[in-house]
């Protein structure tokens, strides 16, 4: 069985300007939904609103019916990766696989060509090496669901591969939204998607939805990048 996550009637407004109207998403376990949309069009904002960091005029967050107010107090329900750096700088790799409860050796096993060691301070590490750790921590700390905003960013084309797969991996026990400037390979791993434009969302149903939208380069189609959520 699926657990659900659903928002709806989500508004909010800087000053007179409304960034977010009656916004309504909705992400399952087993899948992975897209976030599309500009720069400036709010998915950040809705992804803190969704996470209870930010709070906006009206808002309903249910899991499985419940209503939840603040997602990020339910302990094991839901991790949030935000565009900036999330972890202590000074933290220790090592002490900061132990504070997700996870095995810095099972991922030393898997990308040793990452790991720097287990005794350097967070803030040693290169920009792609830090922006890969902590999506890892995020992405397979327990919990239900997981927020990405731009996992890919600092991240080299080989190394976008691998986070791409550690999504797909993860996203067999979770329900992941994940929005970045990486379209292609957004699109590539979304089972589902959303764009949001001039405050509104809409689901998006198919490649011609998404030629319409104005979102893609005009020398891109979406038709070899689309995936059907079928």
């Amino acid at each position: 069985m699926r657990d659900t996550l659903e928002a709806d009637s989500i508004v909010f407004e800087v000053g007179r300007r409304r960034i977010l109207s009656d916004i309504y998403i909705k992400i399952e376990t087993g899948r992975i939904t897209g976030l599309l949309g500009r720069n400036g069009q709010g998915k950040s904002t809705l992804m803190k609103i969704l996470f209870g960091t930010l709070t906006p005029m009206t808002k309903s967050i249910r899991v499985n019916g419940h209503y939840i107010h603040k997602p990020y107090l339910e302990r094991g329900l839901i991790s949030y990766l935000p565009q900036f750096n999330c972890v202590p700088a000074d933290r220790k790799i090592i002490d900061l696989f132990k504070d997700f409860e996870l095995d810095y050796d099972v991922f030393v096993s898997r990308f040793s060509h990452i790991a720097s060691g287990s005794n350097l301070k967070f803030r040693q590490l290169s920009g792609g090496s830090r922006r890969f750790i902590e999506t890892y921590l995020l992405l397979f700390t327990p919990g239900s669901f997981a927020l990405l905003d731009e996992p890919f960013s600092h991240l080299s084309p080989v190394i976008i591969q691998e986070m791409s797969l550690l999504i797909r991996e993860a996203s067999k026990q979770k329900g992941i939204l994940i929005t970045d400037h990486y379209y292609e390979e957004t699109l590539r791993i979304s089972d589902q998607l959303y764009i949001l434009q001039n405050g509104k969302i809409k689901p998006v149903q198919s490649s011609e939805e998404l030629d319409a939208s104005g979102y893609l380069p005009l020398s891109c189609s979406s038709i070899t990048v689309f995936k059907s959520s079928s």
